[in-house]
């Protein structure tokens, strides 16, 4: 029973999962840009998810539709976290600590949204 409760993944996790991530690299992606301490470009983000350039064009734009991320207005042609609403920036968190602390569910509830 200790260990089922350790597994379970908040309603609020679960949902943005289902809603906003088709991936394990989406995920990385945004996770990445929300830890940065500055703006990243596209190649800088290709080059730390070891991703091409258009994989990760299309996972950004996906991330704006979204509301999660944004145009840097320092640098041109960069990335920042940028959520649209509080409850977007909740869930992220909680996202990235549930990834962090539970990695393989995680993994395993993008997959089975995916399918």
């Amino acid at each position: 029973m200790e260990t089922a409760k350790m597994n379970r993944i908040s309603a609020t996790v679960e949902d943005f999962v289902r809603k906003h991530i088709r991936s394990v690299w989406q995920l990385e992606l945004l996770l990445l840009i929300k830890s940065s301490k500055k703006p990243l470009n596209l190649s800088e983000i290709a080059n730390a998810l070891y991703l091409t350039d258009e994989i990760v064009s299309s996972g950004l734009k996906d991330f704006e539709r979204y509301g999660l991320v944004g145009p840097s207005y320092i640098e041109p042609h960069s990335y920042v976290f940028a959520p649209r609403t509080p409850q977007l920036r909740e869930a992220v968190e909680q996202t990235g600590k549930a990834y962090g602390e539970r990695r393989v569910a995680i993994i395993n509830l993008i997959f089975s949204t995916a399918n």
